[in-house]
């Protein structure tokens, strides 16, 4: 059945309908090699690493073996949602409670687009893209519905923030523009967020309304907590160590789960590797769920890390080998995250496939609006932004990529910092770069460095180093000396990029007490005498609208 006509503003673009559902996922800190289809052969995979449903899906679909993300995390979900570059929207881990976090409310996302071609739009599982208002909340952005939390990390079995805003951690999980009071502290997070998504596909009328799902799950994120029951199943993790306790014993409830031992009284990798599981076994409960649901053959899966994994063992025991360094870091394993496209509308001629070009989590609004039934011109469109002076979408459609229509991604350079660039097989780095270390087949074990990874620095300076990241890319040898022209051409071309970088700086009013300072004041203030004690908006709306009481 052709769809165009009813969910296209443009069916003569419509070359085939669009797929009834299109689930994106964006992982919270998977590591490059987490799952066994990204593990090198001179590797294979440990007793613990078991990721079944990721791999069959991976095996069944196309593997981006070059998809490149930011270093963390708030900045890659701004770039996923806005179709911008991280250093044309957010390139910092703004907290929530700051008026600049996440996408500025100028520019139009992804389930925007997605609403104007006639999906339902749900988000579920981490928001980070900012909460000055409600315009930037979920239900602001294009969807209809969500359960979702605002800030970095939340401790997952009570949802209260892990940083402490305001010396205080507020509670934070929203439900569809509301204080998730019924759900707060019932779950685990992640089983929370997967029931949601299980929910709203067992439930949705796919005969009159296409699906766009936006699934972010927190687990792999610190603290390393996960249900009892994973973590017993894993009991024999051997080679292992205790390090990574830190995040986990200065979350609220102290605890790898209710009445549990401390981060203490866990191993590194075997908290890791559960939550892993966990992860595995929900994407396995989603397609089963879709499956039931009689459109898998009509499904786009998207998955996707948000980051490379952790390697400083204050904050998680992510693996990213056989890549050089790790989350936070500019080196591959921080930026080259896992990620693959999967279900029933992968072209059969393109299942099992690798892809080797470049591609970027930018990239995704043009695709997945093209897929969706719009034309070039209106995924490209953003008048909004184009009014307020920001900057405008970058995002290029790499389906025909995908598919082995075209064989060279129309992605072929991005700054990824100002100190970093990437153009075609060559990555340039400049200054002091941190992270400069690789990490062993087995990952976090008894011998593992001290956490502060950090300190493994490469010492690039002005001259820059330089790397062939397709024909090297763990990284290994700096080919700077013998390709001065390379070096020359790409210090140029990352001046030029630096002339656009734009972050986003707004600000605001404190819409409940206007004598409060719109920054960490208002919002601190206004979870505990608007939210009651939930992080919630806190701002004037663009367009004001009035903030509801508790």
């Amino acid at each position: 059945m052709r769809h165009c006509g009813l969910f296209s503003l443009f069916p003569l673009a419509c070359l085939a309908a669009p797929p009834r559902l299109i689930l994106s996922v964006l992982q919270d800190d998977w590591g490059f090699s987490t799952a066994s289809f990204n593990r090198p052969a001179s590797a294979p995979p440990l007793p613990e690493q078991r990721t079944p449903r990721l791999d069959a899906l991976a095996s069944s679909g196309v593997i981006l073996q070059r998809h490149y993300a930011h270093a963390f995390c708030s900045p890659t979900r701004s770039s996923f949602l806005s179709g911008r570059l991280p250093m044309h929207v957010q390139s910092a881990n703004v907290q929530p409670d700051m008026p600049n976090a996440g996408i500025p409310a100028a520019m139009t996302t992804l389930p925007e687009k997605l609403a104007q071609l006639g999906y339902v739009n749900v988000a579920a599982g981490k928001w980070d893209v900012g909460m000055i208002s409600r315009a930037h909340t979920p239900e602001g952005r294009g969807f209809n519905s969500s359960l979702i939390f605002f800030a970095h990390a939340v401790d997952a079995f009570d949802q209260r923030d892990v940083d402490g805003l305001c010396g205080q951690r507020f509670t934070d999980l929203w439900d569809s523009g509301a204080p998730a009071r019924a759900l707060n502290g019932t779950d685990y997070f992640d089983e929370l967020a997967v029931q949601r998504v299980v929910h709203v596909i067992q439930t949705h009328a796919f005969e009159e309304a296409p699906l766009y799902i936006h699934w972010t799950p927190h687990v792999t994120h610190n603290p390393l907590q996960a249900p009892r029951a994973y973590l017993d199943a894993l009991n024999f993790t051997a080679d292992d160590e205790s390090r990574c306790q830190f995040s986990v014993d200065t979350s609220p409830t102290g605890a790898v789960y209710p009445g549990g031992p401390s981060g203490s009284g866990v191993q590194c990798r075997r908290a890791f590797e559960a939550m892993a599981k966990f992860a595995d076994d929900a994407m396995g409960r989603v397609v089963d769920a879709i499956n039931a649901a009689g459109v898998w053959n009509d499904t786009l899966i998207l998955w996707q890390s948000d980051n490379g994994g952790s390697v400083d063992l204050r904050f998680g025991g992510g693996t990213n080998i056989p890549l050089r360094g790790g989350k936070a870091t500019w080196w591959e394993g921080g930026m080259r995250v896992a990620a693959l496209v999967g279900g029933g509308r992968v072209p059969a001629a393109a299942r099992g496939t690798r892809v080797a070009g470049m591609t970027h989590t930018a990239d995704w609004l043009a695709t997945l609006c093209a897929l969706g039934g719009g034309s070039p011109a209106f995924c490209a469109a953003d008048a909004r932004a184009a009014a307020a002076g920001v900057p405008g979408v970058d995002s290029l459609d790499l389906w025909p990529l995908i598919t082995a229509a075209n064989t060279t991604s129309p992605r072929t350079a991005f700054a990824a910092s100002p100190a970093t660039f990437v153009s075609g097989q060559w990555k340039l780095l400049l200054g002091d770069v941190g992270g400069a270390s690789w990490t062993g087949s087995t990952w976090p074990n008894a011998s593992s460095p001290d956490h502060d990874i950090s300190t493994y620095t490469a010492h690039c300076g002005a001259r820059g180093c330089l790397y062939d990241v397709d024909g090297d890319p763990t990284e290994q040898v700096d080919v700077a000396a013998s390709n001065p022209q390379v070096v020359a051409r790409l210090v140029v071309e990352l001046a030029g990029a630096a002339r656009t970088f734009w972050a986003n700086n707004e600000s605001g009013v404190c819409a409940h007490n206007k004598s409060l300072s719109i920054k960490s004041e208002c919002a601190c203030d206004a979870a505990r005498a608007v939210w009651g004690g939930f992080l919630g908006p806190y701002g004037e709306e663009p367009a004001p609208i009035k903030l509801h009481p508790t």
